[in-house]
């Protein structure tokens, strides 16, 4: 796209074909969308004293979820070398591609 066109505001067509969710509810959009459907989706109060806590605001409500089994999205080797916040992302990141209809990219 031209500096041009982005300097006039110009709308920029997008198409999502897939998006990835790692839920409290499961793997998936059909588990969240049923959680909310059904009112489940009920928030706790985090401890702040087992390390959730920040300097400044910060919620205090939130769902925490179990980490899914990482073997059918990442290499054990891959799950290894990276933090639990990391793989979730990595995990919804391959979930909105297979969604989309894009087969796993092979980086080797």
């Amino acid at each position: 796209m031209s500096g041009q066109a982005q300097a006039k505001g110009a709308a920029v067509p997008v198409v999502v074909t897939g998006f990835g969710v790692v839920s409290a509810y499961g793997l998936g959009a059909e588990g969240l969308a049923a959680a909310l459907a059904e009112g489940r989706a009920q928030p706790t109060e985090i401890d702040r004293s087992a390390g959730y806590h920040r300097q400044g605001p910060s919620a205090r409500l939130a769902l925490r979820t179990t980490p899914p089994a990482a073997s059918p999205w990442l290499q054990p080797g891959e799950a290894r070398r990276m933090s639990p916040p990391s793989k979730l992302a990595v995990i919804a990141a391959r979930l909105a591609l297979a969604l989309g209809g894009f087969e796993r990219l092979s980086t080797a």
